[in-house]
């Protein structure tokens, strides 16, 4: 009889510690969920002073899950045409940075080790980008800091 007490208390000691484990990791990768494609809207400077101009088609900003393990990261690329509207030519943008990807507050943050593209910030569909620009498109470090204002028109695909 004390045999089959004991096997019926291991059993369901072993059963109940099986079936109540909880060890699931249910944090998603921020830099999953700001996937996408988003257009530009205006590029501005804090002192309205802008040489740059963006064209009609505005600047496309592609974010993208940048692929490392554990590493919560995005790759965003800015890619379109500006204007300098002091020499009247236009310049190709093409540039892509990785950015550490968080959730902050309500929205998420993109943070780049590099001084050209200083941060992002996503809200709903909404993505605002500080970043340096030289008078001739590109982005660096020792330009006029702008602010890229875009709207998500697109979800990024796997």
């Amino acid at each position: 009889m004390k045999k089959i007490l004991f096997l019926s208390l291991a059993w369901f000691l072993a059963f109940f510690f099986v079936s109540c484990s909880d060890d699931k990791d249910t944090r998603t990768d921020a830099s999953v969920l700001v996937k996408g494609t988003y257009s530009g809207t205006e590029l501005t400077t804090e002192d309205e002073t802008a040489v740059l101009t963006m064209n009609p088609d505005g600047l496309k900003i592609t974010v993208e899950k940048y692929e490392a393990e554990n590493t919560q990261a995005s790759t965003v690329t800015i890619s379109g045409t500006v204007s300098n509207s002091s020499t009247g030519r236009d310049y190709s943008v093409n540039e892509s940075f990785v950015m550490n990807t968080s959730k902050a507050n309500n929205g998420y943050l993109l943070v780049s080790s590099t001084q050209s593209l200083m941060y992002c910030r996503i809200d709903g569909n909404t993505l605002i980008c500080y970043l340096k620009m030289t008078n001739a498109g590109a982005i660096k470090a020792a330009g006029k800091v702008y602010t890229l204002s875009a709207i998500k028109v697109a979800e990024q695909s796997e």
